[in-house]
């Protein structure tokens, strides 16, 4: 998605927990995603998100990440968050929902926000309440079809509208295609 941003114009923003921005570039480029140029003319701004050490709580955490994207230049149209599954599992309720809640103001501002989380991060009832906080939700995961690892992605919200029937699609992740 972050690519697919780049290519359209757009100036992206990734915030991760799971890489380094020298990893998060080399991840990239190895499945032919070549990400160095926008790197070089701050088409791409790659950001470390803290983690927790333990017994700190979340929702502080949680706050100063929105913060930093809220301060981001205008120029960051598609920011994605990833991930913010290690946050999500010890964050108050209130702590989530303004979380959530500040990201929708800023995609109502015209950005648009892309938050990767695992789905037990939350609980059933938290996960829905935030799942109505965003404006489209997409799940993706791994099957084995027809003796080959697939990827599955499934779109079950857009634009706030909740989609039934089939809206998936299976791909398979090519190194360096």
């Amino acid at each position: 998605l972050a690519s697919g941003a780049l290519q359209g114009g757009y100036g992206v923003a990734y915030c991760t927990s799971e890489l380094s921005p020298d990893g998060l570039a080399t991840q990239m480029a190895s499945i032919g995603l070549d990400v160095s140029q926008s790197i070089r003319t701050n088409k791409l701004g790659i950001y470390p998100m803290p983690e927790p050490t333990e017994g700190e709580e979340a929702g502080p955490i949680l706050s100063s990440i929105t913060r930093v994207i809220e301060k981001l230049s205008r120029s960051a149209e598609f920011i994605v968050v990833d991930s913010i599954t290690d946050l999500a599992g010890s964050i108050p309720e209130q702590s989530g929902i303004a979380f959530f809640s500040a990201f929708r103001r800023l995609g109502n501002n015209g950005r648009t926000i892309f938050v990767a989380v695992h789905s037990y991060a939350f609980g059933s009832e938290m996960f829905m309440r935030l799942r109505t906080l965003c404006d489209g939700y997409f799940t993706l995961g791994s099957e084995q079809v027809r003796g080959k690892s697939m990827r599955i992605l499934q779109v079950s919200k857009i634009n706030t509208t909740e989609l039934g029937g089939n809206n998936s699609v299976a791909f398979i992740v090519e190194p360096e295609t």
